[in-house]
């Protein structure tokens, strides 16, 4: 069974179109993942902050801090996006590798019909 060479140039097209929209999607998730840091280190840095004026022990301020509520809730959301960040990276290097096979196809299709 043989693929005709317009099936792989179409697939190949489809799945640089693909790559293309996956380098956007990177960009946000990236932009989303900096956001989360942001507000999440500036919660902590809040939170540190008032149990030091609170005269909170030193030796227990960071897990305390890191154990408030809402501290947590937002270490969650950063922890969340920078996992999404991961995977869309690696849905995008699945891409490249899909790119690089079919253009190996087409490269033998090529040789097979000269």
């Amino acid at each position: 069974m043989s693929v005709e060479p317009i099936e792989v140039t179409d697939a190949l097209y489809n799945t640089s179109k693909r790559l293309d929209k996956g380098a956007d999607i990177i960009t946000s998730k990236a932009k989303d993942f900096a956001q989360s840091e942001k507000i999440y280190r500036i919660a902590l840095a809040k939170e540190i902050t008032k149990l030091r004026t609170e005269g909170v022990p030193t030796t227990l301020i960071n897990n305390l801090a890191r154990g408030n509520e809402n501290v947590a809730d937002l270490k969650f959301n950063r922890d969340l996006s920078q996992e999404v960040l991961k995977a869309s990276h690696s849905m995008l290097r699945a891409l490249e590798t899909e790119v690089s096979a079919l253009q190996s196809i087409l490269r033998v299709q090529e040789r097979i019909e000269k």
